[in-house]
């Protein structure tokens, strides 16, 4: 393991360790909440690079033709040289950028929490088009950040808001549908990255402990079950999508359970044993990650105490790995069975998941 963070002391009020590392050709790339960025070798853990950036960094960073892409807590957003982190263009959206970028032919797009979206050029940062969603909530409700990532499908933009819409654009920035999923609740981020298969589009929602599968042509709910409670998202896994759910039981604590579902009626085809009971009173976070597929095993952080580990042929908890104060971003792979997290106190940790 190796430690990057310099000198903040993590406690309850401190930001979690929530930009997520990329793996490219034996480098690791990612940010931390201090600020800094930083290229290092996944075989040696050397610092091959760093760059300081002008605020905390929570969002995944994107690697394209020889260039890293992240953006920060200042709004600012960077395009550097993956050789070298000699900075090529920065972009000031205004807001927090707390989401992974997204890739249309020579254009990046980016969305900031004033649910504002930006095509930028890639090569130059030169502005395309910028759209402001406009949505009919009410911002005085209990609003965070929103760091539901662009995805792109059929020609068009899908993207979860900061207050509970989910909005479809043309790839020129013109807003085609918009759906209120946090209708009624309180906590109305919708955080979770969308993912599209069977052409229906699927995202779990936090605050409604809800997912829904949504109709991506029209915006219409096509199905909705009573479990949610993902911040990260939703993966594709064989005709399945996936994601850990948390299911709501005032009496024992609520339950997580790792599952997949058909996305056509939302109906699971397979869950995980009960990987912990989450005890309401608690005073930490214990949000899961979105699930790394390693072979027959399934591999997630809890913010709270670690990885989670689940056999993927009979659903069983294969094991629990505390990892110091917890792990906020997904784990990625490297070579082979190697896997990489950074924890919320900011080790990064090589393991090896047999």
């Amino acid at each position: 393991m190796k430690k990057l963070l310099v000198t903040q002391a993590r406690s309850l009020l401190n930001p979690l360790e929530h930009a997520s590392l990329i793996y490219h050709e034996g480098v690791l790339y990612g940010g931390t909440s201090e600020g800094k960025f930083y290229a290092i070798s996944a075989d040696s853990g050397q610092v091959l690079w760093e760059f300081q950036s002008d605020g905390s960094i929570e969002s995944e960073p994107l690697w394209d033709e020889e260039t890293v892409f992240f953006g920060n807590s200042e709004g600012t957003f960077y395009a550097l040289k993956a050789d070298t982190g000699e900075v090529l263009w920065f972009f000031p959206t205004g807001k927090i950028v707390f989401s992974r970028p997204v890739i249309d032919g020579n254009n990046i797009i980016i969305l900031n929490n004033d649910n504002r979206l930006f095509s930028l050029d890639k090569f130059r940062g030169d502005v395309i088009w910028i759209k402001t969603i406009e949505t009919e909530s009410n911002f005085n409700q209990n609003i965070f950040y929103g760091s539901s990532s662009p995805v792109i499908y059929g020609g068009k933009i899908y993207v979860g808001l900061s207050d509970g819409f989910l909005a479809c654009l043309s790839l020129q920035g013109e807003l085609i549908w918009k759906k209120d999923l946090a209708e009624g609740i309180d906590y109305r981020d919708l955080d979770a990255t969308p993912v599209i298969s069977g052409n229906v589009l699927v995202i779990p929602n936090l605050g409604a402990v809800s997912t829904f599968g949504i109709n991506p042509d029209t915006g219409d709910i096509l199905w909705k079950i009573p479990e949610g409670g993902n911040t990260g998202g939703v993966v594709s896994k064989n005709d399945s999508v996936c994601l850990p759910l948390v299911s709501k039981n005032p009496e024992r604590g609520d339950l997580l359970k790792l599952s997949c579902l058909n996305p056509a009626n939302g109906i699971k085809t397979w869950e995980s044993d009960n990987i912990k009971s989450i005890e309401p009173e608690q005073d930490y976070g214990w949000n899961p990650t979105l699930p790394l597929f390693l072979g027959n095993k399934s591999v997630f952080g809890l913010s709270g105490n670690g990885l989670a580990i689940i056999d993927n042929e009979n659903g069983k908890v294969a094991g629990f790995m505390p990892l110091s104060s917890g792990i906020s971003s997904k784990p990625v792979q490297g070579e082979g069975r190697d896997i990489f997290v950074i924890s919320n106190d900011g080790y990064i940790y090589k393991i090896l998941i047999l």
